[in-house]
């Protein structure tokens, strides 16, 4: 019930989507790279903005605080999405980021919606995109590799990520 209420409150904040033209919903596309290498993905939305005739791909976050700055600058997810769907011969311009935050609001703040919700639009760079793919399928290929070995090769090649769950994300080498 609590997440029916928060989906109603944002689908009355933004009326719906009156501003997009829906052209896909939940579909998932496979990046083939080669025969071992298959980079699948699953969008939420894909529109087309009517203002701009943009086509922009729609991840939905549900967060109970929203993105800071360096979060978006760290999450390459979306950026990968546009690199896969223009190679797969689906336009893409960009994306948007629809945090839900699920945090319960209180009394003052539970019909602003700048305290329940928040919509970022990016166009990342072509560097931004090309250098996330990169480290998609160098990370991938490493992981092909690493099912390839013994559990004692294993042990020593395993190395840390760096993402916004794990513990890099107050680190001090984060930039």
């Amino acid at each position: 019930m609590e997440t029916k209420t928060i989906w109603d409150r944002y689908m009355a904040y933004h009326n719906g989507f009156p501003q997009w033209e829906l052209l896909g919903t939940e579909q998932r596309v496979d990046l083939v790279i080669s025969e071992e290498l298959i980079i699948p993905m699953r969008y939420d939305l894909l529109v087309r903005d009517k203002a701009s005739n943009k086509v922009l791909v729609v991840d939905f976050k549900f967060t109970y605080n929203f993105w800071s700055p360096n979060d978006h600058d760290r999450d390459v997810q979306l950026a990968k999405y546009i690199v896969i769907l223009n190679s797969v011969g689906i336009k893409c311009d960009g994306y948007i980021l629809e945090e839900v935050r699920t945090r319960k609001p209180s009394a003052a703040t539970i019909n602003d919606a700048k305290f329940l919700f928040r919509r970022t639009t990016m166009y990342p760079t072509e560097a931004t995109k090309r250098n996330s793919m990169r480290q998609h399928i160098l990370a991938s290929e490493e992981i092909i590799a690493y099912r390839g070995m013994t559990p004692e090769q294993q042990e020593y090649k395993a190395i840390p990520a760096f993402n916004k769950h794990a513990a890099c994300k107050n680190c001090n080498f984060a930039s």
